[in-house]
């Protein structure tokens, strides 16, 4: 049997495990609880479910901001670091006309004004009191949105995430309160509109009494299958092994076996006397 006593153990040693996998570890949680299906029983603190509407936008105005993007990261990322040594004799790369700050926001723009009227439909839907789900449903491009139960769950991002892009990220951090809706934000894949759907609590998952009771029976099945394995294992410790006949083609590779779990044992342990032995025929 397992008490109730034992269980709750069971589940804090869960919870515990959990706590410290994903402790300053976004990646791990959101792939074990979205990718792999794992049950998730500790939830990190901070966390806030977002929908989004992700409109399309021009492939060529798309395109070319994503350009620049990647292009000003590259450039930031070679930049030399202050208080580095450089090379007398390393020759300067030759390298495509820098991009500014400026140009990057000029095509920010382009893609925000060329959305601008569905941006206004949606808004104008949401304030007149159509649920933001049904928006979603109606106008956003986004796969993971269509997905069963992606409209009640949403999405959960947190400040530190770093799963989702920036952007995004903080664009769904900068809504203020539940029920509110960001500012448009563009993305490499397009244009967000994002919807603070709830908070979602920090701490140990509360377990329903079904979930409960299923971990119950799998630590009910573990003891058993210890118990069984331990118990053949005594069985045929004690036993006096003898063959049949129809053992015999079987009987070398049997004594080798037997042989080489002798020699394990002995190397780990110091063996004593036995009680007298029982009698299995093999055949």
């Amino acid at each position: 049997t397992v008490t109730d006593a034992e269980l709750d153990e069971y589940i804090t040693g869960l919870v515990n495990a959990d706590k410290e996998m994903y402790s300053g570890d976004d990646v791990s949680y959101y792939e074990m609880m979205n990718y792999y299906g794992y049950p998730t029983y500790y939830k990190p603190e901070g966390y806030r479910a977002v929908l989004h509407v992700l409109l399309p936008v021009d492939e060529a105005l798309l395109n070319n901001y994503n350009d620049l993007v990647a292009r000003y990261e590259e450039q930031q990322d070679s930049e030399p670091v202050e208080g580095a040594e450089v090379s007398e004799s390393a020759e300067p790369e030759v390298t495509a006309e820098p991009v500014t700050a400026e140009q990057i926001e000029a095509a920010r723009q382009a893609v925000l004004a060329s959305v601008q009227s569905a941006v206004d439909e949606i808004m104008e839907k949401y304030s007149a009191g159509t649920p933001f789900a049904d928006l979603v449903a109606e106008y956003g491009t986004d796969p993971g949105m269509q997905q069963e139960g992606a409209l009640e769950a949403g999405y959960e991002v947190a400040a530190t995430s770093m799963i989702w892009e920036i952007p995004f990220r903080d664009g769904a951090m900068s809504i203020e309160s539940v029920g509110g809706v960001s500012e448009p934000v563009v993305g490499s894949r397009g244009v967000h509109i994002i919807y603070y759907l709830r908070d979602v609590p920090g701490g140990a998952v509360e377990l329903s009494a079904e979930e409960r009771e299923e971990i119950r029976t799998q630590i009910l099945s573990e003891r058993q299958n210890e118990l069984l394995d331990t118990t053949i294992g005594e069985r045929m410790a004690a036993a006096e092994i003898i063959y049949t006949d129809e053992a015999a083609p079987y009987i070398p590779v049997l004594e080798a076996e037997a042989a080489d779990e002798s020699a394990g044992e002995a190397s780990e342990t110091v063996i004593g006397g036995a009680d007298a032995p029982a009698t299995v025929a093999v055949g």
